[in-house]
């Protein structure tokens, strides 16, 4: 994502924003997480990645996924609460399931059947994220300015927008593009001063060829953004981005002549109370991988998951309701009501 270290640390300047404010100021002053920032929130974040001129039939099919569903912080160092409906299309084939989090156990909801983790192994996951933060905390101070590298630079065609109203909040409008060719040379000597820091990650990184690097800012052609943040808050409301790219020189014809990826990210009711509950009737989740439903997720084209497979619109002779109604569906509920179709 092209925002601002400020806007993903929460570093930035707290104060209302006026309407005399630069592009800039405004893009160094938005913020994500950290103090001040999105404590909860309903998220909806989508990808989508399309190929053009590609031998591989496989490349030629767009890719999509969708993740939309509440979450609320449980404080740092600790799994949030979430409830996450997921779909992904891709190759021909489609998956619907959704993600839920209590914040003491875990479950993977398919096909209108929940599994649990269980709350001893999700204790454990809690650990290792408690023991990333104490890492992290322990990192020298400095971060990414440390390694001599300030996003804000990667930034350019900052353009201030007229404001506008997402979910009945005042936002300011801000695009712009990446300089490719500063991005890179930044990426490029990463790994030399990693090591003159003595960070451990460094540890048989290579450096980017100077001919690496001219080929991929060739084949690049634009990286564009869209940043809406709070006008009263700083917070980002809003984030779309856009890659565009042809086909290096030399590549070979399974590589596309042409990819675009678009990303955005979009969050509403932010710091409000979120209602999350864990799912009724859970099963083992060891129930899943050893079922005909978990061997048929994939959706063979070979006839892999049979009848129950299309009956429950694993494949690609699943109800079409099915599929128009989980692309609109808003959060894990929704997801389970479109599942309702298949019975």
């Amino acid at each position: 994502m092209a925002i601002s270290a400020a806007a993903l640390t929460g570093c930035g300047d707290s104060r209302n924003a006026s309407t005399d404010r630069t592009a800039k100021q405004i893009v160094d002053a938005a913020r994500l997480g950290g103090e001040g920032g999105v404590r909860s929130a309903r998220v909806e974040i989508s990808l989508e990645v399309e190929a053009e001129g590609s031998i591989d039939p496989a490349a030629a099919q767009p890719f999509r996924l969708k993740l939309s569903g509440p979450f609320e912080g449980r404080g740092s160092g600790r799994v949030p609460a979430f409830d996450f409906a997921v779909t992904v299309e891709g190759a021909g084939q489609s998956f619907a399931g959704a993600f839920t989090s209590t914040g003491d156990n875990g479950y993977l909801s398919v096909a209108g059947t929940p599994y649990e983790v269980g709350s001893e192994r999700f204790a454990e996951l809690q650990e290792s994220i408690a023991k990333l933060g104490e890492e992290s905390g322990s990192a020298p101070e400095g971060g990414l300015a440390l390694l001599g590298i300030e996003i804000g630079e990667w930034l350019t065609d900052l353009r201030k927008r007229e404001r506008e109203q997402l979910g009945g909040v005042d936002v300011e409008h801000v695009s712009g593009a990446v300089a490719v060719a500063k991005l890179l040379e930044d990426l490029a000597g990463l790994p030399e001063r990693a090591r003159e820091l003595g960070l451990p990650q460094a540890e048989g990184a290579q450096p980017l060829r100077e001919a690496d690097r001219r080929r991929i800012e060739r084949a690049v052609e634009r990286i564009a953004f869209d940043l809406f943040v709070g006008v009263d808050d700083d917070v980002v409301r809003r984030f779309e981005a856009l890659f565009v790219a042809g086909r290096p020189r030399g590549a070979g014809s399974s590589v596309p002549e042409r990819t675009t990826i678009r990303f955005s990210l979009a969050l509403s009711e932010v710091n409000e109370g979120q209602e999350i509950k864990a799912p009724k009737n859970p099963r083992p989740l060891s129930e899943l991988a050893a079922s005909p439903l978990g061997q048929a997720l994939g959706g063979d084209d070979q006839g892999g998951g049979g009848a129950e497979s299309e009956r429950r619109g694993g494949g690609r002779g699943g109800s079409s309701r099915y599929i128009e109604c989980i692309q609109t569906a808003k959060g894990a509920d929704e997801l389970r009501d479109c599942e309702k179709l298949l019975e």
